[in-house]
């Protein structure tokens, strides 16, 4: 028989969710949960007998208690139906492909932009989200806004949505209350400073749809690899960068030679190549709807740069004679059992970033008191011979995103 046809509207969903019984929800993390927080919402939880991601290999539980399984775990049932949840038709026929145990009309896709509206709804409606990147400058742009009148920031930059999301079935609920922290903002542009979600496109789209301006911060790759590897140095939650440790005893310019065969070169980590993730954004977002801002601007021309910004944002111009220097990162683990330790305390720093406000600055409190015995400023440079290799590696990045920009990078950078 053939398969049963892909559900596109809510009415449909509404009319399958009442009518079968017996469901697995399988597919994209991402839309499995929200599939299955609409389940829950509806009362109809009790239906979904099973759930398996993409990527799932072992059997575990997940939300709401239900079973987590590799789809080839669940044995096909006449009873029971199985929803299919990708982002795009090629992702979702491949998906389908591995159900050929199963009855065909058994087999039900689910539009991705039915889903992604119904994970939009549950979320606050964003203006603005300055995405990325990582060491430029987002902990200054996000003190600087702040104090415009017409625009509303959480308290702290970066809650981490994008990594806790999928942990929790009233996610959305819990994300408002950090986010708005009492507040009740009126008449003012809601706004996120997260620059982990250089990667999350996808994310930034099922959540708040096109309705926010994005906004990427970029500056000298080279400069903001070496900024990033000393915060990384100091949260110490790699297991492999703890290893430097104690292969050099403690913190030496030779660490960050390893560090670039270990992430950089080997394509591991690509954060810095810019134009990668611009492109992911330019998916689902127009050319109009994003803003490129360069560091470089923002700390020798803060009140141009900033006006530029604004505008963007489409607020009343505030001005800006410097910015606010934040956020410098000096300081490394002091040896390998401090790392260990700043690592401990990393992970459980990010794991609370849902709890309250209280609780949250009363481990602030502790962490800073602990980080007093495990950290040590540096003052280590990057060599020359690494900068140079850096600059041949990301250079067909840089020139790409001239292409982008409409602007020649080569004074600016190289």
């Amino acid at each position: 028989m053939n398969r049963t046809k892909q559900i596109t509207t809510e009415e449909e969903l509404k009319q399958s969710a009442s009518l079968f019984e017996h469901v697995i929800l399988y597919g994209e993390k991402s839309l499995v949960v929200i599939l299955l927080r609409y389940y829950w919402q509806q009362s109809l939880d009790t239906r979904v007998t099973g759930i398996s991601y993409a990527t799932t290999k072992k059997d575990s539980t997940g939300l709401l208690e239900k079973p987590l399984k590799n789809i080839q775990a669940y044995p096909t049932d006449e009873t029971t139906y199985i929803y299919v949840l990708g982002r795009t038709d090629s992702q979702t026929e491949s998906l389908c492909s591995a159900l050929h145990a199963w009855p065909q009309e058994h087999i039900i896709p689910v539009d991705y932009e039915l889903l992604a509206s119904l994970s939009r709804r549950d979320n606050l409606p964003m203006d603005f989200l300055c995405v990325g990147f990582t060491k430029c400058c987002s902990t200054s742009l996000h003190t600087a806004l702040s104090k415009h009148k017409q625009i509303y920031l959480p308290r702290r930059k970066e809650l981490l949505y994008g990594r806790w999301k999928n942990r929790y079935i009233d996610a959305p609920e819990r994300f408002q209350r950090t986010y708005l922290d009492g507040n009740s903002p009126t008449h003012q542009k809601l706004g996120s400073i997260e620059p982990t979600f250089f990667f999350q496109s996808h994310f930034v789209y099922e959540t708040y749809g096109k309705k926010p301006k994005i906004i990427f911060l970029v500056r000298n790759p080279v400069g903001a690899t070496y900024s990033y590897f000393i915060m990384m140095m100091k949260r110490s939650m790699d297991p492999k960068l703890r290893t430097y440790y104690h292969k050099y005893k403690k913190f030496t310019p030779e660490m960050f030679h390893d560090y670039l065969h270990d992430y950089i070169y080997s394509g591991k980590d690509q954060r810095f190549c810019y134009t990668k993730w611009i492109k992911e954004y330019l998916r689902y977002y127009d050319p109009d709807s994003i803003h490129i801002v360069f560091m470089e601007d923002l700390i020798c021309h803060p009140e141009s740069t900033m006006n530029e910004i604004q505008t963007f944002l489409d607020v009343q111009p505030k001005k800006y004679t410097k910015l606010p220097h934040s956020n410098p990162g000096n300081r490394v683990a002091r040896n390998y059992l401090c790392a260990r330790i700043n690592g401990k305390l990393q992970t459980f720093r990010v794991n609370i970033k849902s709890a309250s406000q209280i609780r949250q600055k009363l481990f602030t409190k502790l962490f800073t008191f602990i980080w007093k015995f495990t950290l040590v400023e540096t003052k280590e440079k990057i060599s020359k011979s690494d900068q140079l290799a850096l600059e041949a590696f990301y250079y067909d990045s840089v020139r790409e995103l001239e292409q982008i920009t409409k602007r020649d990078l080569k004074d600016l950078w190289f």
